[in-house]
């Protein structure tokens, strides 16, 4: 895993068109999610800190996807390559955007979302609480946020959405 380029979203001006594609390339292949790390500090290594951080990852086997997304939006682009032991895979492009830019994208992309719009909410959220310092308050508040953005994805979330196939038959023949 390597980063290929870095570009800031600071020069981005991505039209109506850009957002709504990258809303629906976050809503069938990307993720929106709350990471959290250790900050390991001293000789000895120990944790000092725990933090909170944005991100959002579109991964695609084809380059010309995230080249798009960087050239367009910023964030950078890792390369991931195919597990040695099975031929079929191909190596993936992994464009990532994160904290602030991450905000950003999110807010832009608001409008256009289908299936990720609580993701995204909850995901702006998070990054509006970045912003106000560290406090073991705001860090409860962040990691709870986090937490939320976790228990809404799998399949048990998709399960409480979209009904179960047997329900939409007896819906079809009533």
């Amino acid at each position: 895993m390597r980063g290929v380029a870095r570009s800031n979203h600071i020069d981005k001006r991505p039209t109506d068109i850009d957002w709504a594609r990258l809303a629906a390339y976050i809503d069938g292949e990307g993720c929106i999610c709350i990471g959290q790390k250790r900050v390991l500090n001293g000789p000895e290594r120990k944790c000092t800190s725990t933090r909170t951080y944005l991100n959002i990852i579109i991964a695609n086997t084809d380059p010309r996807l995230s080249e798009w997304l960087r050239d367009t939006f910023g964030g950078s682009i890792q390369l991931h390559r195919p597990h040695k032991n099975n031929p079929k895979w191909s190596l993936g492009y992994h464009w990532i955007t994160g904290n602030r830019q991450a905000k950003w994208v999110l807010e832009g992309c608001l409008p256009f979302f289908i299936m990720k719009r609580a993701q995204a909410e909850i995901g702006i959220a998070h990054q509006n609480l970045c912003d106000y310092g560290k406090s073991a308050e705001t860090f409860e508040k962040r990691t709870a946020l986090r937490d939320k953005l976790s228990s809404m994805k799998g399949l048990a979330s998709r399960r409480r959405i979209i009904p179960i196939r047997s329900e939409m038959t007896q819906e079809v023949v009533a």
